[in-house]
């Protein structure tokens, strides 16, 4: 994705598993319970979309998660 450019350590070494039929960091920075609402949510704003609204899903995803549990989340 950045080709060449040097990226810092912290980004080189992150790792990913499968947590409920999602792509999670490893190890998750958040509770179970916050994790498993925050999948559901985004499968709920997910579904039916073609991939041509990722924007508006991140920042649907991110009001929702402030809301719920104040901000200030980062949704990618």
């Amino acid at each position: 994705m950045f080709g060449d450019v040097a990226q810092p350590e912290e980004y080189q070494t992150v790792e990913f598993t499968v947590y409920k039929s999602a792509k999670v960091m490893s190890p998750p920075d958040m509770p179970d319970y916050m994790l498993d609402y925050t999948i559901a949510k985004a499968k709920e704003l997910l579904e039916g979309d073609d991939g041509s609204n990722a924007q508006e899903i991140a920042t649907a995803l991110k009001r929702d998660l402030d809301e719920k549990w104040q901000p200030c989340w980062y949704a990618a």
